[in-house]
């Protein structure tokens, strides 16, 4: 996956920092948004807390990524579901509103409703 590197002074990264937490995504994710509007992807946190709301409920069994998706989620490169998965992680022990951090077992994230 290519990377590519970019500057901002202190002052815009802060701006684009505070647009990215508005909209509740990372900086990364808020950028590509900004740079590919019409890229629409399932795999973004925020898809997959709506989707888990949709499928699980208060006091079901601790669920991953994959329960949330089904066989989409092996239609995910892999390397890129690893990321996915930290961007989720991250977005849900930031203040998820429905969802939270149920722990990790033979290294996979598990979540419930709250």
């Amino acid at each position: 996956m290519p990377v590519i590197k970019i500057s901002f002074s202190d002052e815009d990264f802060q701006i684009i920092k505070n647009l990215a937490a508005a909209d509740r995504i990372s900086v990364q994710d808020y950028i590509r948004k900004i740079v590919l509007p019409n890229m629409n992807t399932i795999f973004t946190p925020e898809e997959a807390e709506k989707r888990a709301v949709g499928k699980f409920k208060k006091g079901d069994k601790p669920f991953t990524l994959s329960d949330i998706y089904g066989s989409d989620w092996y239609s995910m490169k892999r390397g890129i579901s690893g990321v996915f998965g930290r961007r989720f992680y991250d977005y849900v022990t930031a203040g998820s509103e429905y969802i939270e951090f149920a722990g990790m077992e033979n290294n996979i994230a598990h979540y419930k409703i709250k």
